[in-house]
């Protein structure tokens, strides 16, 4: 790896010594690059296959700019000015194979339909601490291999079937810090987050369990973040069919009773273990069978 960040005195040097066996290019964050002579210099390194380039006021990402390189498995255009990024962002024939893409901490608002279709073989894709408030449908239709999606930190107000087609494969939905108050999920027969593991909805809008009920699905779910929210009395426990859940948070609410006014005679998780965190509520009274 080589780190630099005064990339552009470098990459002459760079080109001379190590044009053909370099493979990982970290240009750090302070640093000043045109992504006109970035688009030029790069071409010097067919064998680069992790580039990060955070921190370096890029407002446009043009795919000509790695199309000189190798293979690329690890992408990281964190803390940027991206805004908009569009149908051929990423279109660049060195992305063919890209496993990891890091967006973090930029200024995108919007995600043009088919932005990611060419990154088929994605497995981690982090869109965190930006300003997303829609996600066109069929946005994520392409990454049927994605294992971890970080939207926290934008600006989303519901979570819907439209927003995660194509996501089969996903284990890890991180939410926080949005403005989610529903969950509009329904059960299709090709509903796409049956192996979903973790879910955070922490730090939200949500008012009652009663609008994210669809969370009921996602039976293959093992960890739920549901503190920092403003949950007030709980009168329907959507968790009697998640049967692999072991955490359950519901901390720093303003949960003061919590009960199953839809209790059923049979248990549906017979044998299950779970940990329940309500600290920081008003709690007065919890139900014998609020989580069955």
């Amino acid at each position: 790896m080589f780190q630099t960040n005064d990339f552009a005195q470098c990459i002459s040097s760079l080109s001379y010594n190590f044009s053909t066996s370099l493979q990982e290019i970290d240009v750090m964050k302070g640093s000043v690059v045109k992504v006109g002579s970035l688009e030029k210099s790069l071409g010097h390194f067919p064998s680069l296959h992790t580039l990060t380039l955070s921190g370096l006021g890029i407002e446009t990402m043009r795919a000509s700019v790695l199309d000189h390189l190798g293979n690329v498995y690890t992408l990281s255009l964190a803390e940027n000015n991206l805004q908009t990024l569009t149908n051929d962002t990423f279109v660049s024939k060195a992305l063919i194979d890209l496993d990891s893409l890091d967006l973090a901490k930029n200024q995108i608002t919007d995600i043009a339909p088919g932005t990611f279709s060419p990154l088929t073989n994605l497995f981690k894709l982090n869109l965190s601490g930006n300003a997303i408030a829609n996600i066109h449908p069929g946005t994520f239709a392409r990454l049927t291999i994605l294992d971890s999606l970080d939207l926290s930190g934008n600006k989303l107000k519901n979570l819907d079937n439209a927003m995660i087609d194509g996501l089969v494969s996903l284990k890890s939905l991180l939410l926080s810090k949005n403005q989610i108050s529903i969950m509009d999920l329904n059960k299709t027969r090709k509903f796409p987050l049956t192996n979903l593991i973790t879910l955070d909805l922490s730090s939200n809008g949500i008012l009652n369990l009663n609008y994210i009920q669809a969370v009921h699905v996602l039976s293959a779910l093992e960890m739920l973040r549901l503190d920092n929210n403003t949950i007030a009395n709980i009168t329907f426990t959507p968790f009697s069919t998640l049967c692999q859940l072991e955490t359950l948070n519901l901390s720093n609410s303003k949960i003061e009773r919590l009960v199953n006014e839809r209790e059923n005679k049979e248990v549906s998780c017979k044998h299950r273990s779970l940990a329940i965190d309500l600290r920081g509520n008003k709690l007065q009274y919890i139900g014998r069978n609020a989580f069955q």
